[in-house]
C-alpha cells in the first residue's frame, strides 16, 4: 500500500485513513518509527499481554505486562460486569481506564 501525505509546518505528519485502517490504528495507540537507509518504517507498537502465573502458595495470579495500568478490584469488577458499568465508575473516579487487550 502507498500514499501520500504532507508534514506541517511543526513537522507533523498525519497519518492516511487506509494505512491507519490496515494498522488497526486508533487515537492514543502507540507507534515505534525506525530509519532504514532512507526508508521511514511505522509499525503498531504491540501491547504486551496479561499472563497467569503460580503466585505464593500455588493460586495463579494474573500479572500484568510492564506499563499497563494497575488493576485494582474496582477495575477488575466494573470489567467483569461489562462496558456500561465501567464508563459509570469511571466517571465517578472509583478507577481508571484499563488497557483491554482483544
Amino acid at each position: 500500500m502507498s500514499t501520500v501525505a504532507t508534514i506541517s509546518e511543526k513537522g507533523q505528519l498525519a497519518i492516511p485513513r487506509p494505512i491507519r485502517k490496515a494498522l488497526h490504528l486508533e487515537p492514543g495507540d502507540r507507534v515505534s518509527l525506525e530509519l532504514e537507509g532512507q526508508r521511514l518504517v511505522l509499525r503498531k507498537k504491540r501491547v504486551g499481554k496479561a499472563r497467569l502465573v503460580s503466585g505464593r502458595f500455588g493460586r495463579k495470579v494474573l500479572v500484568a505486562p510492564p506499563g499497563s495500568l494497575p488493576m485494582t478490584t474496582d477495575t477488575v469488577n466494573a470489567i467483569l460486569a461489562g462496558p456500561d458499568t465501567l464508563q459509570e465508575s469511571m466517571g465517578q473516579g472509583h478507577c481508571r481506564k484499563p488497557k483491554l487487550i482483544s
